[in-house]
């Protein structure tokens, strides 16, 4: 093998090694990869993080995250520019997506594990349903977010600058069981902007309220009892 050869398997396998770093994973033992965040896995020769891993969003979105510490999420941005909406979105859609981290040895049995299971799973799904809307009203911008973080789930779930320019951090304080609150605490963040949006934009004057004789929080509720069923409506929107 001569020089050039040398050096073009270099160049490759450097290349290689940028390529698996900006997708989430840790090269530190090269070829060795593996994830700080999941159980990742090469399958037929392809590294795959896990469904909720959040350096798999990280990588779909052009980011790169890391866990200072627990309950903390930092978004560095690393590949694409994107707008200060987008990355509380991404930030938000991380923090649902990760896993609750329930532990069996807590619970006296096994019907009141998979009870909690249960109710955990219907808080994803109502957030997802939640981010959605947020996502698709281009309107709702980064500051109407930024108060919807400080006047829900009494600011547990908190949005800040990070230490570089361009990163923003979301930190969620528990208050006391971590696992069935976190998903709580984005849904109330998102309800209240879905909220502060819909009065502020689509709502009807007062002219109009007083003719099918609605106040202003009825007519609300009424709003988005049609738009995400009674469910949501009533656990969210009250």
């Amino acid at each position: 093998m001569n020089a050039y050869t040398t050096r073009g398997a270099r160049a490759v396998r450097a290349a290689v090694r940028q390529s698996l770093e900006r997708q989430g994973f840790d090269v530190s033992n090269y070829p060795r990869v593996s994830c700080d965040s999941c159980a990742a896995l090469v399958i037929n020769g392809v590294p795959a993080h896990e469904r909720s891993c959040p350096n798999a969003m990280a990588r779909v979105r052009g980011l790169q995250c890391t866990r200072p510490y627990p309950n903390q999420i930092l978004w560095r941005l690393s590949i694409m520019q994107i707008t200060e909406r987008e990355k509380i979105l991404a930030l938000l859609s991380a923090h649902i997506e990760q896993r609750p981290g329930l532990e069996f040895a807590n619970y006296g049995n096994v019907a009141s594990y998979r009870a909690e299971q249960r109710a955990i799973g219907q808080d994803l799904a109502h957030a997802r349903i939640l981010l959605s809307a947020v996502r698709w009203r281009e309107s709702i911008d980064a500051t109407q977010l930024r108060e919807a973080f400080s006047s829900s789930f009494s600011g547990r779930l908190s949005i800040t600058d990070g230490p570089q320019p361009g990163q923003l951090r979301l930190d969620y304080c528990t208050g006391q069981y971590f696992p069935t609150e976190y998903r709580r605490a984005a849904c109330a963040v998102l309800a209240s902007a879905l909220w502060a949006y819909t009065r502020g934009c689509a709502m009807p004057d007062d002219a109009a309220l007083a003719r099918i004789k609605q106040t202003p929080g009825d007519w609300l509720r009424e709003h988005f009892r049609r738009e995400f069923g009674r469910t949501i409506a009533k656990r969210w929107f009250q």
